[in-house]
């Protein structure tokens, strides 16, 4: 894996580990550690993934196609997974109280928004206090 990911590193432009732990925001110390011992689980991947979306981690696994995948114009899709892995993140950090109200809220939103598709599917019109 270390030289696959060493592989992944110099086309991504990094000149080592070192480099490439760095823009990771990981200690190079502690990627070492990832890389020896540990193996990559499913949040260093996410992590590598939101910053560097053309890694192909298959091939860090099991060495099976090239270290990046082919460029694709899906700026869209890059935003989103950055977006949901940064609100993981924040996610993570919160204390129980304040998660719980985040979720409540989004909850509420998802809510809010099936209303008003459901009324838009039947034709409804909006109130005038809605409309302007």
């Amino acid at each position: 894996m270390k030289s696959r990911l060493k592989n992944v590193a110099k086309e991504l432009g990094f000149k080592n580990l070192s480099q490439f732990a760095e823009a990771l925001g990981i200690v190079p110390s502690y990627f070492s550690h990832i890389v020896k011992v540990r193996g990559m689980n499913k949040r260093f991947e996410e992590n590598m993934l939101a910053r560097f979306p053309r890694v192909n981690v298959e091939y860090i696994l099991e060495g099976k196609g090239e270290p990046l995948l082919p460029e694709i114009d899906d700026e869209p899709q890059k935003r989103r997974e950055r977006i949901i892995y940064t609100i993981k993140e924040i996610m993570d950090e919160l204390k129980e109280p304040a998660r719980e109200i985040i979720i409540q809220a989004i909850e509420e939103y998802k809510q809010n928004n099936v209303r008003k598709e459901e009324k838009k599917a039947k034709g409804e019109k909006k109130p005038k206090s809605e409309e302007s």
